[in-house]
């Protein structure tokens, strides 16, 4: 086994900082953590990673430091934006793509709920694929009352796994 990954994850001081260390730590990678300690106030920017301005401090710390790879969280840890060293943010609303991209291959022509946070064009895209999208106001509770009464194989609230099996 190599030498560890070397990655930075700004948890916004919210809920990810609680389990973060050692879920990347027990994955063998060596961890810069930031905005760790847990502060409704947030101290240092709001955990919404919509917003660029958010990932700042996490851009800053790959571009200044030996870490290969960045995770920001939002403020439940439901969802969470990966950056580059060389400065790409991919957003989690472009994860759900990549995770529904398996969801087709094992369920073709299945729902996928997902909510309204999400880029305008994801309805497009779900359809180009044979698959019904399915847009749902925000809510683990909500999304989950609907994926039971429409048995999608997929429903998320920026979790991107799947809430029940896939096969």
């Amino acid at each position: 086994m190599g030498l560890p990954t070397k990655i930075a994850a700004d948890c916004g001081n919210r809920v990810g900082g609680v389990f973060t260390s050692k879920l990347f730590r027990s994955l063998g990678c060596e961890l810069q953590g930031l905005c760790c300690e847990v502060d409704g106030h947030f101290p240092n920017h709001h955990p919404d990673l919509i917003h660029l301005e958010n990932l700042q401090s996490l851009i800053k710390n790959l571009q200044t430091t030996a870490s290969k790879l960045g995770f920001a969280f939002d403020g439940d840890a439901n969802s969470f934006g990966v950056v580059t060293k060389d400065g790409l943010v991919i957003f989690p609303n472009r994860e759900k793509m990549l995770f529904a991209i398996d969801v087709f291959s094992r369920n073709s022509g299945g729902q996928i709920i997902y909510d309204v946070k999400y880029i305008p064009n994801l309805a497009s895209w779900v359809k180009q694929r044979g698959s019904k999208p399915l847009v749902r106001k925000m809510g683990h509770s909500l999304v989950k009352v609907k994926l039971k009464a429409t048995d999608a194989p997929s429903g998320n609230v920026r979790t991107y796994l799947p809430q029940r099996p896939l096969v």
